[in-house]
């Protein structure tokens, strides 16, 4: 029997549609700000970054725009 499939023959392996929407629901509101200028959307610099080296062979396309963020992000040791 095809694991894929129950008895019943309802699927229970996630289609891609499913599986996008559960990988991007993890997300907050207001991320995934780093958007390629090729259109694609991404939820983290480091994919952004992946994606421009592997499909833009490292040149960012105009229009690539990433969120800005504080010079004080409020990492590391607390300051007394």
């Amino acid at each position: 029997m095809d694991p894929k499939f129950s008895q019943d023959g309802s699927s229970q392996g996630l289609g891609a549609d499913a599986a996008a929407k559960r990988r991007r629901a993890k997300g907050e509101a207001g991320e995934g700000s780093y958007i390629c200028g090729c259109g694609k959307i991404y939820l983290s610099y480091p994919a952004l970054y992946t994606h421009i080296k592997t499909k833009h062979d490292g040149v960012t396309p105009s229009g690539t725009t990433q969120p800005q963020t504080n010079s004080k992000s409020g990492r590391g040791r607390p300051k007394v």
